[in-house]
């Protein structure tokens, strides 16, 4: 069941699309996986279904009315209480998931599946935008508070702090002006107004996909 209200792992994802390639950017495909798991796991903190024991993620039994959300606080559950959260966000973000969110973009109609034959021979799928004059109104609200607006609500505050651990900042702000705004993220990370258990998560998974870029980066350049 997809619900009415679009996770912040689909808002991502739109806001990391490439419409000329019908693929995401990238830019983001390296952190993609991990940014959808930690979208997923705050999506589950902004519905009071996830808190923080030590850095390790406790999901709640109570059902939250998604079936992708559920399955992932299942999981969460039935998986080794001791895994930090940082690896909760690799384990979570998967291809898989990746796949899943982007199916559910396609069911709200916002990404259509266009078929196509790479060297006339080969068959591949791409995604096109349907409307991308959503998706310019949605960067056009994080870019306002990336660079000093007040969030509209607290699921706007929880958006701007996952942009700011990604490569979707530098899409959506001047170069001059990153540095400035991934600042920015990460005082509303650290001051999201809800509970305290809530806020842990939301600073915390900021940092731990900001190490694990770190990490894929640091990686790559010595080989």
């Amino acid at each position: 069941m997809t619900s009415d209200v679009r996770l912040l792992a689909e808002d991502l994802l739109l806001l990391g699309w490439n419409d000329d390639s019908g693929r995401p950017h990238g830019s983001l495909a390296v952190q993609l996986n991990p940014a959808i798991g930690g979208a997923l796991l705050l999506d589950l903190a902004l519905r009071d279904r996830l808190r923080l024991e030590v850095d390790q993620p406790r999901a709640s039994t109570r059902p939250t009315g998604d079936e992708l959300l559920d399955e992932v606080a299942r999981q969460i559950r039935d998986g080794p209480r001791r895994r930090k959260l940082k690896g909760w966000v690799s384990k979570v973000g998967t291809t898989a998931r990746r796949d899943q969110i982007r199916d559910r973009l396609v069911a709200r109609g916002l990404l259509a599946p266009e078929e196509r034959k790479v060297l006339g021979v080969f068959p591949s799928t791409r995604h096109r935008l349907t409307d991308p004059a959503e998706v310019e109104r949605l960067a056009s609200e994080v870019r306002r508070v990336l660079t000093g607006g007040r969030p509209s609500g607290d699921r706007a505050t929880v958006l701007v702090a996952l942009v700011g651990a990604t490569s979707v900042l530098d899409r959506l702000v001047p170069r001059g002006e990153r540095g400035a705004a991934r600042e920015r993220a990460k005082e509303l990370a650290e001051s999201f107004p809800v509970a305290a258990a809530a806020r842990a998560v939301i600073r915390d998974t900021q940092a731990a996909l900001v190490a694990t870029f770190a990490g894929v980066a640091g990686a790559a350049s010595s080989r």
